[in-house]
């Protein structure tokens, strides 16, 4: 964290099993105390083969 802002990395693991997925995609969002959204982030993958994937997200808040 740096003054006022922070950043913010986010791991997500996604297990196909021994299926071939297309077109996924992962998406945070932040949102403050009051409910408003303070930041988002999206991580698309075209392919991904059997087994596990990892979508990093990183955000700036």
């Amino acid at each position: 964290m740096q003054g006022d802002k922070a950043e913010l990395s986010v791991l997500t693991k996604i297990n196909v099993g021994e299926k071939r997925a297309k077109g996924l995609s992962v998406k945070t969002d932040v949102y403050d105390a009051d409910g408003r959204q303070v930041s988002t982030a999206t991580t698309r993958q075209e392919e991904i083969a059997e087994g596990t994937s990892d979508f990093v997200n990183h955000l700036e808040i």
